[in-house]
């Protein structure tokens, strides 16, 4: 009796021998052992092992700084595939724009921001779905003009002439404007100096946007008073930081002096023409 009881004892331990190393095993790979076949079915249990990993399911975005600033995943991966054909068009535009900028006794300032980022991109997708609580990532995406965008610094007293030598060359290069999107800022409203233009590649279909800076110009937009728009756009109007900012970027825009005969820029006729 003795013997078949310590036999029994030694099968016991052995067996929870077994059961402490199974349980050591990883999850996958005891359920793929304890999975049980069909009668009739010879195939091989999946090796977690060799078996591919399932594919990641689409992620949403969110801001890195601004975490109440989102995209869904399917906005976001929407967002994703316009951000890739920028790039492309990108690739194709920014030699031609080099080539119209040593052409015209311009420069290709803030070159390494041509394109826009993807925080950036899809942060401003996600404000015009604020604006507009039923507009869908495409709706916002046909909105924006300025995935690739790039900016043409021009002398003060060469800015006039300048500004339509470039508009010129960019219409030889094959580049269509579009004249609805022609914005001239150049006011004494403390806000935004400069010219905005669009442009459309016929080869890929992208709008890119070439804005027209004098140094002070350009300064006052980038160093002067970026860091105050990004502050200002995650902000409610009703906010009252929202309105100390904005005084502060008036401000900065006012001390911006004016390129002489500037307002001949005002009206987009398509003539561009060339000056002295």
């Amino acid at each position: 009796m003795g013997s078949s009881s310590s036999k029994m004892s030694g099968a016991g331990k052995a067996v929870g021998t077994i059961i402490n190393k199974a349980a050591k095993l990883p999850k996958s790979f005891r359920k793929a052992v304890s999975r049980k076949k069909k009668p009739g079915d010879t195939s091989a249990a999946p090796d977690p092992r060799t078996t591919a990993p399932t594919p990641d399911a689409p992620k949403g975005w969110t801001h890195p700084k601004h975490p109440e600033v989102k995209l869904s995943p399917e906005d976001n991966a929407a967002v994703d595939r316009f951000l890739a054909r920028s790039r492309d068009a990108e690739s194709r535009i920014t030699p031609k724009m080099d080539e119209i900028a040593a052409a015209n006794d311009s420069k290709l300032i803030g070159r390494d921001h041509r394109l826009k980022t993807e925080d950036s991109l899809k942060e401003k997708v996600a404000r015009i779905q604020r604006r507009n609580p039923d507009a869908t990532a495409d709706d916002a995406i046909a909105e924006i003009n300025d995935s690739v965008r790039y900016t043409l610094g021009h002398a003060d007293d060469k800015y006039t002439d300048g500004v339509k030598n470039a508009q010129q060359t960019l219409k030889d290069a094959g580049f269509e404007p579009d004249p609805k999107q022609y914005k001239f800022k150049w006011n004494q409203d403390g806000k935004y100096q400069g010219i905005n233009t669009t442009w459309r590649d016929p080869e890929t279909g992208t709008q890119f946007e070439v804005q027209h800076h004098t140094d002070q110009s350009f300064w006052a937009k980038d160093e002067g008073t970026h860091d105050l728009y990004d502050q200002m756009k995650v902000l409610d109007d009703a906010d009252p930081r929202k309105a100390a900012l904005d005084a502060e970027q008036k401000k900065i825009f006012n001390e911006v002096p004016h390129p002489s005969n500037v307002q001949d820029l005002k009206t987009f006729d398509g003539s561009f023409g060339g000056g002295s």
